[in-house]
């Protein structure tokens, strides 16, 4: 029951943030999510918070509704980006 009550709380709080969009979440709050499998994105971003945001979309895209990155690099600094997240339910 704790359970099921966490996970309706955690729900709540990001339906009520966003209606449409893909919400990030922490890996603990993942725990208690079912997941879709995974996305990755190469992108030309001025930064990481773009680059990010580039990924939610295609989050989005998926018809996920949470989305957790796990992996972002930069070579050599530039604005070419490769971001990759797990999906989820």
């Amino acid at each position: 029951m704790k359970v099921s009550t966490t996970l309706a709380a955690l729900l709540l709080t990001f339906s009520v943030g966003s209606a449409y969009a893909a919400t990030q979440v922490t890996s603990q709050q993942a725990s208690q999510l079912q997941s879709m499998g995974s996305i990755s994105k190469s992108v030309q971003a001025i930064d990481l918070d773009d680059a990010v945001n580039a990924l939610a979309k295609q989050a989005e895209s998926e018809n996920a509704s949470y989305y957790r990155v796990i992996a972002a690099e930069s070579p050599d600094n530039s604005n070419s980006w490769h971001v990759s997240a797990e999906i989820y339910r």
